[in-house]
């Protein structure tokens, strides 16, 4: 991957917005930058390294200054990434516990395919390539093994606050 708006190891937006020099350091920063779908002038990488080039140049209340600056536009532009493998794996664990806990309690078919057809598939945070809800990793299927889909379970509930479905069962 190339990006037009590099020199060597120098970031060229991120030293324009900082209008400081900046080092990328590494590659990996260019590639998350270039897999963005953010534009390359307004982006979490390139924001992140003109605040880390102010920063290790010692202009510490420049650095708050520009992320201060950018704040709106970071919590306009918040991307809620899929969680990675290990938190997906301790969320659906934590599931499992308090649904095997509760007594296995579980939902109708109806029910499931009712929170499924109007919560679940409707949301942004719902990955349907995968099944997969993007904010806690569990699947979210109309059908299955209660194990593996979390409207299934009684005991679980929409991750948002407030939660569109579901409520906690007591034991």
């Amino acid at each position: 991957m190339t990006c037009n708006f590099s020199n060597g190891n120098r970031c060229l937006v991120a030293e324009r917005m900082a209008n400081a020099p900046v080092t990328t350091r590494t590659d990996k920063a260019c590639e998350c930058c270039l897999a963005s779908t953010e534009p390359r002038g307004t982006n979490m990488v390139t924001l992140s390294l003109a605040v880390s080039a102010l920063h290790l140049n010692g202009d510490h209340e420049g650095s708050v200054k520009l992320w201060n600056k950018y704040g709106p536009w970071r919590q306009a532009n918040v991307e809620v990434k899929r969680p990675t493998l290990v938190k997906r794996i301790l969320t659906w664990k934590a599931s499992i516990r308090r649904w095997e806990e509760a007594g296995k309690p579980t939902r109708s078919d109806a029910e499931v395919e009712r929170i499924m057809t109007e919560c679940c598939e409707p949301c942004d945070h719902y990955n349907h390539r995968w099944s997969q809800c993007k904010l806690c990793g569990c699947f979210c299927k109309k059908q299955g093994q209660p194990k593996f889909n979390k409207p299934a379970m009684a005991t679980e509930r929409c991750p948002l606050d407030p939660p569109k479905w579901g409520a906690e069962v007591t034991t």
